[in-house]
């Protein structure tokens, strides 16, 4: 199987394994997308959906302005579509890293050699040019404010219990998806906590 999906990605859809190998598949996956760092993930269907980029925190390169944040800032969309129900917001904001994309941007990741039309870029300015490309296709009408309700469980044996609620203006929440990564700069940052925690 890990040769096929090498090969013939197309040929699959869903993929059920245990924890070690669905590790090692989604790791192998990275080379077809060109790097771990362009890819979201969730977990969705338990008490509690988990949304995070599937790259690790990367300590070896904090700082150096090299980590990629679109995989974080896709992860966001995945957030607005399936959890919050915001599919304009979503599609949006992965239109803006299309358009980033599109345009040449990379960064060192996905750079490849002096070829032209590319422009190499930092962690930071990628956010940056995400947030640019994202307020360029969305802009909410004036006063248009969406709510999303997040409800904090303790997580323990026995039933879970709402302890708090806290809601955030999902009118700015695609904004800041794309608008994470360059506020957390050189750092790898599931951008999840950014928009849905507060």
């Amino acid at each position: 199987m890990a040769m096929h999906i090498m090969n013939i990605p197309r040929n699959f859809d869903v993929v059920l394994t245990e924890n070690l190998f669905g590790d090692i598949l989604s790791d192998e996956a990275g080379v077809i997308t060109g790097s771990l760092g362009m890819l979201p993930s969730a977990t969705i269907g338990g008490a509690v959906n988990l949304y995070e980029p599937v790259h690790g925190s990367a300590p070896d390169i904090a700082g150096t302005g090299k980590a990629n944040p679109l995989g974080a800032i896709l992860t966001a969309a995945m957030i607005l579509r399936h959890s919050a129900n915001l599919e304009q917001d979503a599609k949006a904001v992965e239109q803006a890293v299309h358009k980033v994309l599109d345009a040449g941007y990379r960064t060192a990741d996905i750079a490849r050699g002096q070829q032209p039309g590319q422009t190499p870029v930092t962690t930071q300015e990628m956010g940056k040019l995400v947030h640019q490309a994202h307020d360029r296709i969305h802009r909410p009408p004036p006063g248009h404010a969406r709510r999303l309700i997040r409800h904090e469980s303790k997580f323990q044996d026995g039933p879970r219990k709402p302890r708090s609620h806290r809601s955030v203006d999902l009118s700015m929440a695609s904004r800041l998806a794309a608008d994470g990564a360059a506020h957390h700069s050189d750092r790898h940052v599931s951008l999840w906590s950014t928009v849905c925690c507060g």
